[in-house]
């Protein structure tokens, strides 16, 4: 499965797959409002937070002082520990996991699913 994201009611959900388990920096387009490009970056250590992030999350939306829908970049950093618990750790059965953290645009999805889908 390739990456893909969707804005919902309450902020945004990327749905990730095996084909991107093995990438540090993965890219998608989300096909609505200002299509903006959502880039997924798996880093050693996050060092900003939000005051309602999750440790070892963080999430920002360009231009600066934009909500989600009407950026065009959004840019999602996630360290190493929790890319490999929602993709191989406890919260992971054999097909799936998740991650899922609030943030200042609300509340931010992140599902795994052991998948490959051709392009």
């Amino acid at each position: 499965m390739l990456m893909r994201g969707y804005f919902g009611a309450t902020g945004i959900s990327l749905v990730v797959g095996k084909n991107d388990k093995g990438n540090d920096k993965n890219t998608c387009v989300i096909d609505e409002y200002k299509r903006p490009t959502l880039f997924l970056r798996v880093v050693d250590e996050v060092t900003k937070n939000d005051d309602f992030e999750e440790p070892g999350f963080h999430i920002q939306c360009w231009p600066p002082n934009v909500g989600l829908r009407d950026s065009t970049k959004i840019f999602v950093y996630l360290r190493r520990k929790e890319w490999d618990a929602l993709t191989a750790g406890p919260d992971c059965d054999e097909n799936h996991g998740f991650f899922i953290s609030r943030c200042k645009y609300d509340r931010f999805n992140m599902l795994y699913y052991n998948m490959t889908v051709n392009p």
